[in-house]
């Protein structure tokens, strides 16, 4: 099977949304809802995107089985995300050369180091305690730093994945049931 027949194949809904979710992950959410410490997440997530679509090619039929399933995952990973990003993502305004307002993902609780360094810096939010220590020291600040970024990448990974899936298997399964 050439490049050509396997192009006609391709639902162009699948196809458009995909490219919409592509474009959307590699120019909006990196820069609003990837916090910076993080940010190698955009070019892996733009991969899985490709991956994904790959997929609603290969299991046509049965993503159009669980498109409800890959809807309530996307849904379930957004809520995961959206309670990481209230509690521990801590937007910097003025800070770095451009001096602009940036986000990071910090952790659980402050560490003995990074209370030492809140003691020193007199620090009173975690926004002057990263623009004093500097955003290279938040591991060390902050305990629960490494597991909040596996789980934030993870849920982040995960509804962008529901999403192109879902939305593959629904369009599969609506141009299945047309004439």
């Amino acid at each position: 099977m050439g490049l050509r027949s396997l192009l006609r194949r391709v639902p162009k809904t699948v196809a458009l949304l995909d490219a919409a979710v592509a474009a959307m992950s590699g120019l909006v959410l990196p820069k609003r809802l990837i916090p910076e410490n993080l940010d190698v997440l955009g070019p892996i997530v733009s991969l899985l995107i490709v991956v994904a679509f790959l997929m609603t090619l290969a299991y046509a039929t049965g993503l159009q089985k669980r498109a409800k399933t890959f809807t309530l995952a996307a849904l379930v990973a957004l809520l995961a995300l959206l309670a990481i990003q209230l509690t521990a993502v801590c937007p910097v305004t003025n800070y770095g050369p451009d001096r602009g307002t940036h986000s990071f993902l910090v952790g659980f609780s402050l560490s003995e180091a990074g209370r030492a360094n809140r003691d020193a810096l007199h620090a009173t939010s975690c926004s002057e305690l990263i623009q004093g220590a500097g955003d290279g020291r938040i591991r060390q600040m902050w305990n629960g730093s490494t597991v909040l970024s596996f789980a934030y990448a993870l849920s982040y990974a995960a509804f962008v994945l529901g999403v192109v899936l879902a939305l593959g298997g629904s369009d599969l399964a609506g141009r299945a049931r047309s004439p």
